[in-house]
């Protein structure tokens, strides 16, 4: 019998590996579903005596991003892993009242990045369980500036003896691309209104204008005025002796041989250097000890689980979240009109929400998507339902827009709001095509008919109605404004032309009703909606049961869920800065270069 040609033999072969490969990934997925499922019905318990151990990896943020759980299984770095401010504030507040919990433990070393906001809200949280009488302490490899100002609310800091802790302050720097585009022979064509609104200034100029300068210099002399008092009080640490290090830590690392850990330690930021092993053994003497664990001790989110559910009372305030720039649509890591206006719509409708809460932390975005949004909130309102808005790490421009008529305005003292103002900006590059010798040329039935042409340019025209549009919005912000603050126009227009405050000084000006976090907003509404007894109903857009089997998958995934890479970083966020420009009459209410404060 003779064999079968070598190409059939070399297709059977491909065949059979697929069909293995195949059952091999089904047999696999159904092992990781199973698991999933088992561990969903196993319920977690809390041993007595036990340390809470709070973990957070990645990002803190206010609302999760919308990402397809499906890709970021499959995505091969995978995704920045998030943790929300809300389950660890809840957690800890848990604790205070659970004698079960014996001590807080902060592991700190897979956490990227938080605001100072939110680094403020756990110190909150961390100052009531410390109140009574147990210990909470912090460990972390590393420190960056905004992980150390939560870890420096905690009985005891510790750090890895390689480990280091640089705090650099605050800052904002950017690109100047306007001698490029000038090179390239591209115009930036901007209008806008307000002296200080310095968005557009990186595609026009070659360095920071006077104003902006001036603007940007006060703001982050203030934020970093609040920061280093904070460290100053927690760590109870001599000012001076802070500036020292913080400014002259080269002379201070002179001192120490370079070794960033004993500086630490030696200007009292630290309490002692551990390895990993010392620091569980630590742990240990309070908590005892664990089968195939460090030491007795439960994290969080298992905490979490093991919380009783309790009977939501009759009258509840509702929570919406805008979290990331203001979009018409929905793009991952970004606030979209259309969802937040149905959120808010739904808390409108729903018979058993008495009150909205607005949690804002955003740089804006589109006027239009920002004014979507506050017109459903002021129908909340006309509808009998007071309307607070709570500021967490930004809140300006679009972000203060939506909040602009608020019933009451609760910021944190570095929150950074304001920058009230508008723009527009449009390229042409017909010198850079005559250059090559492309030309643009055609007929029209009116002076506006192709008016904004990117390759013929502007009209004048069309120049003039775009001022105009902007004038109007700027009018139309500064006015809902003055309306929503009980403020004449011309006293927001002096604190208004594009200005970033923090929340302490828009306190001052009138911009905010009282400075406090989350809870404090969350008591005003109850209290503007004439209701004690009241609970919080988050909404948010419901998940689908093949997000959620996937979101476990994603959890039993042993990939890393981070990416650590700063270049990475930067161009993610660069992608969210270039995805807010999606608004319908291209005018922008957006703060694109705040401070960062994490």
């Amino acid at each position: 019998m003779s064999q079968p040609p070598l190409l059939a033999r070399i297709g059977a072969a491909i065949t059979t590996t697929r069909r293995f490969v195949t059952n091999a990934l089904f047999v696999i997925i159904s092992i990781i579903i199973l698991m999933a499922i088992l561990s969903s019905l196993a319920s977690p318990t809390v041993p007595r005596g036990a340390a809470l151990v709070i973990d957070p990896a990645g990002y803190i943020v206010e609302e999760r991003s919308l990402t397809d759980p499906l890709s970021a299984l499959l995505l091969p770095g995978g995704v920045a892993a998030e943790a929300t401010l809300r389950d660890i504030v809840r957690a800890i507040r848990s604790a205070v009242d659970d004698d079960g919990i014996s001590m807080l433990v902060f592991d700190f070393n897979e956490l990227l990045a938080l605001s100072a906001v939110q680094a403020v809200e756990i110190g909150r949280a961390v100052d009531a369980f410390r109140a009574t009488g147990r210990e909470a302490i912090v460990y972390g490899y590393t420190y960056s500036q905004s992980v150390y100002l939560a870890a420096s609310y905690a009985d005891a800091v510790y750090m890895h003896p390689a480990g280091q802790l640089l705090l650099p302050g605050y800052g904002t720097s950017q690109p100047y691309l306007g001698e490029m585009f000038d090179k390239l022979k591209v115009k930036m064509h901007v209008f806008r209104a307000g002296e200080f609104k310095d968005a557009v200034e990186p595609f026009t100029a070659s360095e920071m204008s006077d104003a902006s300068r001036e603007a940007n210099q006060q703001l982050v002399d203030a934020l970093w005025h609040h920061f280093s008092q904070k460290i100053s009080e927690n760590r109870v640490l001599e000012p001076e002796r802070l500036r020292h290090y913080t400014h002259k830590l080269d002379d201070v690392l002179g001192a120490t041989g370079g070794d960033l850990a004993r500086a630490a330690l030696e200007y009292g930021l630290v309490d002692e250097l551990l390895t990993a092993d010392q620091m569980n053994a630590r742990v240990r003497e309070t908590t005892g000890s664990a089968p195939y664990a460090p030491y007795l001790g439960i994290d969080y989110r298992s905490y979490l689980a093991t919380l009783p559910g309790t009977a939501r009372p009759a009258d509840n305030v509702g929570l919406v979240v805008v979290d990331g720039p203001i979009l018409m649509n929905d793009v991952n890591g970004t606030a979209s009109a259309d969802t937040i206006t149905a959120l808010i719509r739904q808390g409108r409708e729903d018979p058993s929400i008495d009150a909205i809460v607005l949690r804002v932390d955003s740089p804006g975005g589109g006027s239009f998507a920002s004014e979507l949004i506050r017109q459903e909130l002021e129908l909340t309102q006309l509808a009998g339902k007071p309307v607070v808005a709570s500021f967490a790490g930004v809140a300006a421009s679009g972000g203060y827009w939506i909040a602009s008529t608020s019933d009451r305005i609760v910021t944190e003292p570095v929150s950074i709001t304001g920058s009230i103002g508008v723009f527009i900006m449009a390229p042409t590059f017909e010198d850079a095509l005559a250059n090559l010798g492309v030309h643009s040329d055609g007929v029209r039935t009116s002076p506006l008919t192709g008016g904004i042409d990117p390759m013929g340019g502007l009209s004048a025209p069309i120049s003039r109605i775009l001022q105009a549009s902007v004038n109007s919005s700027y009018d139309q912000f500064v006015t809902l404004v003055a309306r929503g603050r009980d403020m004449a126009v011309a006293e927001v227009d002096e604190v208004a032309q594009g200005r970033i405050w923090t929340g302490r000084q828009a306190l001052d000006h009138g911009l905010a009703d009282k400075l406090g976090g989350l809870n404090t907003a969350l008591a005003e509404a109850a209290q503007l909606a004439d209701i004690s007894n009241y609970g919080v109903k988050v909404l948010s857009t419901p998940s689908t049961a093949r997000d959620l089997l996937l979101q476990e998958l994603l959890a039993l995934s042993p990939a890393p869920r981070t990416r650590r890479n700063p270049l990475v970083l930067h161009l993610e966020r660069l992608w969210r800065e270039a995805a807010s420009f999606d608004d319908p009459r291209h005018t922008y209410a957006i703060c694109a270069y705040c401070p960062q404060t994490d």
